[in-house]
């Protein structure tokens, strides 16, 4: 019976180590929110703006993008998050990847820079491919406009990639790789290796309790 609740209480403690040696991560694989401003892209129907990145082998489902950005003069409309493939001509964007991301609703933007999230996305890229995450908006007029930042300051930024591009009276510019859209694009939180490690190790320890259990109820029985 001793040896019955220490391998118990041995396999808690296993199951315990898990949540706390084992974090899951998540990766940016692009994160330039920190960089210091150096102006503001206009949005609306007739502008927008393109920030490229790169997935890695190993990073590629999309689990949550943030652009920061700035209410001008719309007071109604929406900005469209999407990704785009770098299939445009010159390298810009070409074709939208599945549907968008989802939308920033411009009464939800306030006269200063701020970033704002979209997250639970779940959305599955392919590994060590350059894509673009827009921010374009197709209800905002061209006669007012929402803005996002761009900076130069690219220290710190986590991936290389085709550049950063705007929409100018609908057609994408030639990326430019001397600035960058203040986004961040995050894969989902994966588990790390010693987090299966130790499960596997407690779902054993747990089987070993099960069956000498049974064994031992078997041994009585037939006493």
């Amino acid at each position: 019976m001793h040896r019955m609740i220490f391998r118990i209480a041995t396999s808690l403690a296993i199951v315990a180590g898990m949540f706390s040696a084992g974090s899951a991560r998540a990766v940016d694989i692009y994160n330039t929110l920190a960089q210091s401003s150096a102006g503001t892209e206009t949005i609306n129907t007739q502008y927008g703006m393109g920030v490229s990145f790169k997935t890695t082998a190993t990073d590629y489902v999309i689990d949550a993008v943030t652009f920061k950005f700035m209410k001008d003069t719309a007071t109604s409309g929406n900005i469209t998050i999407a990704i785009y493939d770098t299939s445009g001509t010159g390298g810009t964007p070409g074709s939208m990847i599945g549907t968008p991301l989802g939308t920033v609703p411009v009464s939800s933007l306030t006269r200063f820079l701020a970033n704002y999230t979209l997250s639970n996305l779940n959305r599955t890229l392919s590994p060590s491919t350059n894509y673009y995450l827009t921010a374009t908006s197709t209800d905002i007029t061209s006669s007012i406009s929402a803005r996002g930042s761009v900076t130069q300051d690219t220290t710190g930024l986590t991936t290389g990639s085709v550049g950063y591009t705007s929409k100018s009276n609908g057609v994408w510019t030639t990326p430019a790789s001397g600035f960058y859209g203040q986004a961040s694009i995050s894969t989902a939180a994966v588990p790390e290796p010693s987090t299966y490690a130790l499960g596997a190790i407690a779902t054993g320890v747990f089987a070993l309790i099960a069956r000498r259990r049974r064994t031992g109820k078997m041994k009585a029985n037939m006493a």
